[in-house]
């Protein structure tokens, strides 16, 4: 297998437009693109930088995050890109466990915590000396460290729901692997153009489809973080034909006044991931004949797994679609025996997509692999022509009285009532029944009696056990960090408010 496949992509198609930063007014052909690689990685061979040192980039979507990647694969050093929103005491629990060689970073993320330690040196990439290094025209050839398909290409660092985030370790064959089973699944060629909307430090943001278009020789506009007015603006300007978005994004498109997302035409396939998309986004995509799809992945697996044609995305609305080509799919039960169609199982994946274990973290990996599939934590089902639905996470799931509850389908019939603007399901302590199911619910009709108008609507739709016992009202959901609904904290707020009724 060829590892520096940026280079191959460069002597194919050396003139074509790789990359386009409109922030900027600059543009990149494949071979600009693997040159600046190339002089990256002659500079950080003179700082000692050699196989296996970990290389660390704190940045908003740029071109430096692809610079460090290529740069790293012709090194055999391993990028680590992290969340610039990160707290100081975020980024030093990180670096502690990454003990990184090389601290990469744009100038507004410089924090003097830096400076007080001799463990890594330091490169602004925001500066002239930067820009010095990766347009240096003496450099032409580069003599790559040969580098194994097995080895660390890139370290992700997984959020998590709680705990110490875990560095997800993908090697060079997962990233190549993703990115060809992506191609022919997803439909991906030449032709292709998209805007790097979700952050570039997150497996979505990296891989769904900025590898996979690069490999194919498309052009990629870069977009350094989202903002629903900019990315309408480059949409209009810049043509791309792939998006991928959180449901987040696609909710304030939806509803940002200044943009009519029915102007959205040159995109001829939408992607959503991350999180369940709103059934208000999904119709209003729809209506406007843009083809919306849910997609599934994780850090630790793809990201890409399912497809779902853009012909059939109005017809399928609520599914992941089907395995693409490489993707290994296994549904099983508490035992590890695979389910039967229509029974929900949690869902394992196996293939060269997935990743290599937790750096620094030998029990975490152990527990993450059930033989040579990754145990995702996610339960889902499949039904008879092999069409996948993802149910909730398994860490999610509520026993009442012994009787298993998923949280998305409460959600799925809470939602469809007239007053509910939005809901999130999870469990709560109770001494008799274990556990009681509790709905945290946005109103469309703020004022009403939550607990009388749901409580008979519910009972008439669900099994009595998944009947919400307690209502919590929200104006709006805390997020996180990425934009997700963060639902720790509106367990956590839950809880308190149960205790505070003593329900």
């Amino acid at each position: 297998m060829k590892i520096d496949w940026l280079a191959g992509r460069a002597n194919l198609t050396p003139n074509r437009n790789a990359v386009v930063d409109p922030k900027f007014n600059r543009k990149w052909s494949y071979e600009q693109l693997n040159q600046r690689a190339v002089n990256l990685a002659v500079y950080l061979r003179q700082q000692d930088v050699g196989y296996g040192d970990r290389v660390v980039l704190i940045a908003q979507n740029s071109i430096s995050h692809l610079d460090f990647l290529f740069a790293c694969t012709k090194l055999g050093a391993i990028f680590t890109p992290i969340n610039w929103r990160l707290k100081e005491n975020e980024l030093m629990s990180i670096l502690n466990d990454n003990q990184p060689v090389i601290l990469a970073y744009e100038s507004d993320f410089r924090y003097p915590f830096y400076y007080q330690t001799e463990h890594f040196r330091l490169i602004d990439v925001d500066s002239i000396k930067y820009d010095i290094i990766v347009n240096n025209d003496e450099v032409k050839q580069f003599e790559n460290y040969p580098v194994q398909q097995e080895n660390p290409a890139v370290i992700i660092y997984t959020s998590g729901s709680t705990g110490q985030p875990k560095g997800a370790m993908i090697s060079h064959r997962a990233m190549i692997s993703n990115a060809l089973n992506s191609l022919p699944s997803w439909g991906i060629t030449k032709d292709d153009r998209t805007i790097t909307i979700t952050p570039m430090f997150h497996t979505a943001g990296l891989f769904s489809l900025v590898t996979p278009l690069l490999m194919a020789g498309g052009e990629l506009i870069i977009q350094p973080t989202f903002e629903a007015t900019l990315t309408f603006e480059l949409v209009k300007e810049y043509q791309p034909t792939k998006i991928f978005m959180v449901p987040t994004m696609y909710y304030d498109l939806m509803n940002t006044q200044e943009i009519d997302i029915s102007e959205m035409t040159s995109v001829d396939l939408f992607v959503s991931g991350g999180a369940p998309m709103s059934s208000d986004v999904y119709d209003a995509f729809n209506n406007a004949d843009l083809p919306l799809i849910d997609s599934y992945g994780l850090t630790e697996a793809g990201p890409n797994n399912f497809w779902i044609a853009p012909a059939e995305a109005s017809t399928r609305r609520g599914s992941v679609g089907n395995p693409i080509m490489f993707s290994d799919i296994l549904l099983v039960d508490e035992a590890n025996e695979e389910v039967a169609p229509g029974e929900i199982g949690e869902l394992l994946i196996a293939g060269n997509h997935t990743f290599s274990g937790y750096w620094n973290n030998e029990e975490a990996t152990k527990e993450a692999f059930f033989n040579n599939y990754v145990r995702t934590g996610d339960f889902a089902k499949v039904d008879g022509e092999g069409n996948y639905s993802i149910v909730g996470r398994k860490k999610e799931m509520i026993i009442s009285g012994g009787e298993n509850v998923y949280p998305s389908e409460v959600e799925e019939v809470v939602v469809r009532h007239q007053s509910i603007h939005d809901v999130v399901v999870v469990g709560y302590p109770n001494k008799k029944w274990g556990e009681s199911v509790a709905a945290a619910v946005i109103l469309n009709e703020p004022g009403i009696d939550v607990e009388a108008v749901l409580g008979e609507y519910c009972k008439d739709r669900l099994a009595i056990h998944k009947v919400p016992k307690f209502y919590l009202e929200f104006n709006e959901f805390p997020r996180n960090s990425v934009g997700k609904i963060d639902k720790p904290k509106i367990t956590k707020m839950i809880l308190e408010a149960v205790e505070g009724q003593k329900v």
